[in-house]
């Protein structure tokens, strides 16, 4: 393709896809991964390094400012109709060159749609935003992961880039003077406790309209069909009993027992209704439930570095029944051949702030091995980036 009207012809076309054009999110997904990958491969060098060091940045900031100046919220008021800025400056109670020049960025990056010149209306992104789950990224990310992330480069040059392998004294904690305890202990210490309730939200906005695990993973077949125990599933540091809640609405004529487990000071939330229960267990200790059919766990080994996730294993191994009972993690798998960005962004945030990772499909069967346990299935979908490792007593 080298003539202007071949060009052309492409950018119409290009154009003609918006939102709503596509009929699903899976559809969204593929086309925006497609035009991404274009993008890097047709980029001048020089646009991409500025894109990455001035544009998304400032995608971020400038996002950040408008959460908390209200700007999203009176944008999608009234049905998301077109607002000038001078109306949203004055709606915010802020300056209207501060509204003009942010909202101006945000335009360009189709977080809010400019229609005329400073002139905006609401996108589905600015919708989105307004939920406590999905803007809560956000807030964690400036207000508690920033520190981890600026010092990344400088902690790995000091440790000669060999790979943190102890969470009580990974990049977080040098970047925080917390070393000695990780994150996760960091998060539970009532001081943080507001921390906590932003981290809860984002864990909750991360599944947020992605294809639920019992979607792509064939639940007849592999748990129903043979199901003859008391428990069908245990979900491991289950938090809020979110996933068992939606299993439990897609099959409610399931029969056996859906437990939620997890920290007494999450577990004290969550009220039980029958299938669901709750209880609590610290993975890290003996699993209390023997022979369930499955034990279920959603992003629980992507926080752990191997050693530990070998404790985990090693505990619901010992609690399961041979040719019956299986391991269902439910993690980001990172492809061998092009993995997805998402997966390689998360590997280097595990890394940075629980010296864990993302893990390829090997990786698992390795990490099962250990604790005797065999890899007998991955299963995902198209265009996600999470999928089901099934394993069971080797």
């Amino acid at each position: 393709m080298s003539s202007t009207s071949d060009v052309e012809a492409l950018l119409k076309q290009l154009e003609s896809i918006q939102y709503d054009t596509l009929s699903n999110d899976v559809q969204r997904r593929q086309v925006t991964r497609a035009a991404r990958e274009l993008a890097n491969k047709v980029e001048p060098p020089n646009d991409k390094i500025n894109r990455m060091t001035w544009i998304e940045l400032s995608d971020m900031v400038a996002s950040k400012m408008a959460l908390d100046m209200g700007l999203y919220t009176k944008l999608n008021a009234n049905g998301g109709k077109p607002k000038t800025a001078e109306q949203l400056a004055n709606a915010c109670n802020v300056p209207v060159d501060t509204t003009t020049r942010i909202a101006r960025h945000l335009g360009t990056t189709q977080l809010i749609k400019e229609i005329d010149a400073n002139t905006y209306e609401a996108t589905p992104t600015s919708k989105a935003l307004e939920k406590p789950e999905v803007f809560a990224g956000l807030d964690y990310i400036f207000n508690v992961m920033m520190p981890g992330y600026i010092n990344f480069p400088m902690y790995m040059a000091k440790n000669k880039y060999n790979l943190p392998s102890d969470p009580t004294n990974a990049v977080w904690q040098y970047s925080t003077n917390s070393k000695g305890s990780t994150h996760f202990e960091w998060l539970n210490d009532p001081s943080h406790k507001e921390q906590l309730t932003t981290f809860t939200n984002l864990m909750s906005g991360y599944t947020m309209d992605r294809p639920a695990w019992f979607e792509f993973y064939p639940i007849e077949e592999r748990l129903l069909k043979d199901f003859t125990g008391d428990v069908l599933l245990v979900d491991v540091g289950g938090g809020a009993a979110h996933d068992m809640r939606k299993f439990h609405a897609q099959f409610p004529n399931a029969k056996g027992k859906l437990i939620c487990q997890d920290q007494e000071q999450v577990i004290s939330t969550v009220s039980p209704e029958p299938p669901v229960y709750a209880e609590v267990n610290d993975f890290f200790k003996a699993q209390p439930i023997k022979g369930a059919k499955a034990y279920y766990m959603h992003s629980v080994l992507h926080d752990w570095p191997d050693a530990q996730c070998k404790t985990i294993l090693d505990n619901l191994a010992s609690a399961m029944t041979k040719g019956y009972s299986k391991v269902l993690a439910n993690e980001s798998v990172v492809g061998n051949h092009k993995p997805h960005p998402q997966s390689t962004a998360l590997d280097l945030t595990m890394m940075s702030f629980l010296a864990a990772k993302e893990r390829t499909t090997s990786d698992f069967e390795e990490l099962l091995a250990g604790s005797g346990l065999k890899l007998t299935g991955v299963y995902t979908m198209p265009g996600a980036v999470e999928g089901i490792v099934e394993a069971e007593l080797a």
